[in-house]
């Protein structure tokens, strides 16, 4: 444990606390029979009987150790804990631990083939893509091959906007939610999550800070600090050379994992858009 040490100011009169305070000062004989006086603090070695060739000393208290109070560390904030299931696609996918998923895309093809799967790298999740056209379309199955979700986005719109219906509809009745991002222009992705029952956009349900572009990516539930799934890059020179980019997904306990899986799909779309206006700008560019 920590001390501090207390030296008491020397030539100042200091008396243990049990010990009475010292009578006034009794003259001292010199070897001259002179009276003399000390104008010093008594010594307890040689009061009350100091002998006639001793000058009196000064008392120099010992020094005492006044131990510190223990230093208490501060507290680290605690994450909020998910305790009610957030269910957005059905609740087989919501699970009371913590999801591991692993998202593998391939590399320079024009299908952005998916493929989800766990940590015993079971297929979970495929995903079919449709793009080149109007609106890009893309549509999240399970390891059966059965339409889970179908994601469609209009181009041509100024926000990136999407919409998520369940199985293979895209019929108003069947919206779970739709994404978009919070401005048409971005510096860094943030995606805003509402879902199909809500009225207004003043406030997001879900937000998602980040891009597949970056090395990791955040879901937050509203506009709280309250993490519902991390993504993070996995980089291997073998993922490289083999075409295939893979991702770290980590769902938190109770949350949706399907709808994870489909915001993600999200970000790389729009980082997708993002990229082919930068080679388009920068080919209209040369072209002038």
């Amino acid at each position: 444990m920590a001390a501090h040490s207390y030296y008491p100011p020397v030539n100042q009169p200091f008396y243990p606390p049990t010990a009475p305070p010292p009578p006034p000062p009794q003259p001292f004989y010199s070897s001259a029979a002179q009276p003399y006086y000390s104008t010093t603090q008594y010594s307890y070695s040689n009061y009350p009987y100091p002998s006639s060739t001793q000058q009196p000393t000064c008392y120099y208290p010992p020094v005492y150790t006044v131990p510190l109070p223990p230093v208490v560390p501060a507290e680290r904030p605690v994450e909020a804990v998910i305790t009610n299931p957030i269910t957005i696609v059905g609740p087989q996918y919501c699970l009371p631990r913590p999801v591991d998923l692993m998202v593998i895309r391939k590399l320079m093809t024009l299908t952005n083939d998916f493929t989800v799967k766990d940590v015993a790298k079971n297929t979970m999740f495929k995903v079919k893509g449709k793009l080149l056209s109007v609106h890009d379309k893309r549509v999240l199955l399970d390891a059966s091959g059965t339409p889970t979700l179908t994601l469609t986005n209009k181009i041509m719109s100024a926000h990136s906007r999407w919409k998520v219906y369940r199985g293979a509809s895209t019929r108003s009745a069947d919206l779970i939610f739709s994404a978009k991002t919070s401005s048409i222009i971005q510096l860094k992705t943030r995606l805003n999550v509402y879902l199909a029952n809500r009225k207004s956009e003043d406030f997001c349900d879900f937000r998602v800070e980040g891009s597949w572009s970056e090395d990791s990516s955040v879901v937050y539930v509203g506009e709280t600090s309250t993490i519902a799934a991390q993504m993070n890059k996995k980089d291997s020179a073998a993922s490289f050379f083999l075409g295939k980019d893979t991702f770290m997904v980590t769902v938190n306990p109770n949350v949706d994992y399907a709808f994870v899986v489909s915001l993600i799909l999200i970000l790389d779309a729009i980082n997708d858009s993002s990229l082919t206006s930068n080679i388009t700008t920068v080919a209209n560019l040369v072209a002038r």
